[in-house]
């Protein structure tokens, strides 16, 4: 094996006489999806250690001495990169796509516009693309053709499903065009279920109906029949703040509201007055429901804004102190999906994948996407972890999650 070395920031490369594979560790790899050097090389605490000052060619004549300071150097390289889940292996058989440490990366979508939300069923991966002539996508799990579902729909932003339609809502535009939407899972004709709305910005269901929020001051939380029916207003204004992001679960509505540089969680039963869970960080992006507990993530923000910290957030359905599960320096969090044992994010500004355990711990980077790809949606089942990404315009999947 000849290793070549170099101490720029910009390469470090180990290539093997052996094969033709090579793995560049640089900020070139953010244009293959494994931009690990870039967090390796900034002096983070997965640095590589210095490299040896020796020069090391593949020159026939090494002595014994310069081949083991190679080897000493080869396993401390090893040794550190043993916990990087986003490091590429050699190729699987076993795996459509490229194994990481992490698991089987499988790229399902390319060219899927500016997709920002997702959903899965037992078969099928769902998604909205942002934009004045937005869509509704869906592929297969294992990969395939696309097939759309809905196109000429303005800035399509979150979606859900059910065993039997897709329902999004269109944000719209400062001067209108917001509106809830479904269309059949197979595919046909959409079916506007409200409209015209003011920048409705979540969507949640149970079996019978769907409830939005409509991202203004002093805005409440609206409700429709699922098979389309009157609107009608669920929750009143809670605070003079905005609402934001929604969720139902068991009986129960759940939803976020931002307020200036505090961010408010609410609860309300299907049959009852709405009560405040939480209060934490501003800007209360995306919230999710599992094991007697309400998930949620703050974007963060650029700037002093002090309010907006990136943070992993959680509560008891029956309120209580908030606890903090992730707090970040920077970054800005988009999506949230959880299961029974973690809680999963993507931050669209560092590009990465994360997960945590529900009750705290060590976060761990699931996959490190690429310079400007922009992971924002997220959905998990049994055995996967699914993402989209709005700059690359991709839909992926990991396994195992």
């Amino acid at each position: 094996m000849a290793v070549i070395a170099s101490r720029s920031r910009h390469l470090v490369a180990v290539l093997s006489c052996g094969s033709a594979s090579v793995f560049a560790l640089s900020a070139c790899d953010a244009l293959i999806g494994f931009p690990d050097a870039p967090r390796l090389l900034d002096g983070g605490a997965d640095a590589l250690a210095p490299l040896d000052s020796t020069v090391v060619d593949a020159h026939p004549h090494v002595d014994a001495g310069r081949d083991a300071r190679v080897d000493a150097h080869d396993a401390r390289v090893d040794a550190r990169d043993a916990g990087d889940a986003t490091r590429p292996q050699p190729a699987d058989a076993s795996c459509v796509g490229v194994r990481l440490d992490s698991g089987c990366l499988m790229t399902l979508a390319t060219d899927a516009g500016a997709p920002c939300s997702i959903a899965v069923d037992t078969t099928s991966v769902y998604w909205v693309a942002f934009g004045s002539a937005g869509t509704v996508q869906k592929t297969s799990k294992l990969g395939g053709g696309t097939t759309t579902l809905a196109t000429g729909q303005n800035n399509a932003l979150r979606i859900v499903i059910d065993p039997l339609n897709v329902y999004w809502v269109n944000y719209g535009t400062a001067d209108g065009g917001g509106a809830v939407v479904s269309v059949p899972l197979g595919g046909g004709v959409p079916s506007t279920l409200d409209a015209p709305l003011h920048l409705p910005l979540g969507i949640a269901q149970d079996k019978t109906t769907l409830y939005f929020t409509e991202n203004v001051v002093g805005g409440g939380v609206s409700s429709v029949p699922i098979v389309g029916g009157d609107t009608a207003l669920f929750a009143e204004p809670t605070d003079a703040g905005e609402p934001w992001a929604i969720a139902a679960s068991g009986g129960t509505v759940y939803w976020t509201m931002e307020n200036g540089l505090t961010g408010t969680v609410w609860a309300a039963p299907v049959l009852g007055r709405p009560r405040l869970l939480a209060t934490g960080p501003a800007r209360p992006w995306a919230i999710a429901v599992a094991n007697g507990h309400v998930f949620w993530i703050t974007m963060g923000r650029d700037g002093a804004d002090s309010g907006a910290t990136p943070t992993v957030m959680s509560v008891s359905v029956d309120g209580g102190p908030p606890t903090t599960l992730a707090a970040q320096a920077a970054g800005t969090l988009y999506g949230i999906a959880v299961d029974d044992q973690y809680v999963y994010w993507t931050d669209d500004m560092q590009n990465l994948v994360m997960k945590i355990p529900l009750s705290g711990g060590t976060p761990t980077t699931l996959a490190a996407t690429g310079a400007d790809s922009g992971p924002t949606g997220i959905a998990v089942d049994d055995a996967s972890v699914y993402w989209t990404e709005a700059y690359s315009g991709k839909v992926l999947k990991l396994t195992p999650k």
